[in-house]
Formats: C-alpha cells, sequence, structure tokens
C-alpha cells in the first residue's frame, strides 16, 4: 500500500511538474503575442502619420475663410505641395506661411523677368 501511495504521489509531482512547465509556455506565448500587438499598433500609427492626405478645394476655402485671407484660394489649389505644407503645420502659423509663400513667389517671379 505505501508503494501505491508513493507512486500516485510521485505521477502526481510530475503531473505538477507538465502543468507547471505549461503554464510558463503559455505565459511565454502571452508575452509574445503582446509584444507582437504593439509592434503592430507601432506601425500602425506610422502608416497613419505618413499617410498622405489630400486637401480638397472646399477644405482650402473655409480655411481660408476662416483666416479671413480668401486672395489666397487659386494659389494654393494649384500647388498640391504648398497646400499640404499649409495643412501641415499649426494654424496658429498659417498666415505667416501664406505671407512667405507669397514673398517667395513674388520674388521668384521678379527674377524671372529680369
Amino acid at each position: 500500500m505505501a508503494n501505491a501511495v508513493k507512486e500516485v504521489h510521485d505521477v502526481a509531482e510530475q503531473q505538477v511538474a507538465m502543468t507547471q512547465g505549461q503554464v510558463e509556455s503559455a505565459e511565454r506565448q502571452v508575452s509574445v503575442v503582446e509584444r507582437q500587438v504593439a509592434m503592430a499598433e507601432k506601425g500602425l500609427t506610422i502608416m497613419q502619420q505618413n499617410r498622405l492626405r489630400l486637401f480638397s478645394e472646399l477644405d482650402v476655402s473655409n480655411m481660408l475663410t476662416e483666416l479671413d485671407l480668401m486672395q489666397y484660394y487659386q494659389f494654393l489649389c494649384e500647388n498640391e505641395q504648398k497646400k499640404r505644407q499649409f495643412f501641415g503645420i499649426s494654424p496658429e502659423m498659417r498666415l505667416h506661411l501664406l505671407f512667405y509663400f507669397t514673398t517667395a513667389a513674388c520674388v521668384r517671379l521678379g527674377d524671372m523677368e529680369s
């Protein structure tokens, strides 16, 4: 009887050890999955930040109306790169950027006339 109890005890210890190994393995898998999720979320954030946004003429009109600067409408609508730059900076800096764009454009036009 003592041998039978010892064998049952040994089998139980083996099952406990096997179960502990399975738990550790599952914990490692959870850790790996959590890292994969974090990497995927970071990748998604980077993709969203780098996605090219197209601004419509209505976007331009609304912003220029808000700034009381509709005279720049045609300039921005004809220049996709300038339009992206305009919407890519903070609203407080947009007026300064418009003045910079138009001053630089006038200087270049003046250079061509000479």
